[in-house]
């Protein structure tokens, strides 16, 4: 066990996602998609379909997810992405991936977002 297992508990490990598997799941219907950034970045653009939930409020808002379902979340390039998915995996979700590159990559790979 490392010193900082030791300190802070077992970090959950986080399995990552690719744009376009992400966007089959969307289209196919299997998984639904967190949003883990702020409100303003969430209207500036976020993909169709998804749920905001803003990274400091994801053990708020459990009962908002199915936890029979995958969930893929997403951040404007990953990182926050990351840590909210090891929230959920934290409280009992099994399914959790973190979609790599967030919306950066999304965008860059020519998928659309939507702007509220």
């Amino acid at each position: 066990m490392s010193f900082l297992s030791r300190i802070f508990g077992r970090v959950p490990a986080v399995a990552e996602i690719d744009v376009p598997a992400t966007a089959a799941a969307l289209k196919d219907g299997t998984a639904q998609v967190v949003d883990c950034r702020m409100e303003r970045e969430w209207s500036s653009g976020h993909i169709k379909g998804s749920t905001l939930i803003p990274l400091g409020s994801i053990e708020s808002h459990l009962n908002e997810l199915d936890r029979e379902r995958p969930v893929i979340v997403v951040c404007r390039s990953g990182h926050r992405s990351s840590i909210a998915a090891r929230q959920l995996i934290s409280a009992g979700f099994v399914d959790v991936k973190s979609m790599k590159g967030g919306i950066n990559a999304w965008s860059r790979t020519g998928n659309t977002l939507v702007s509220s």
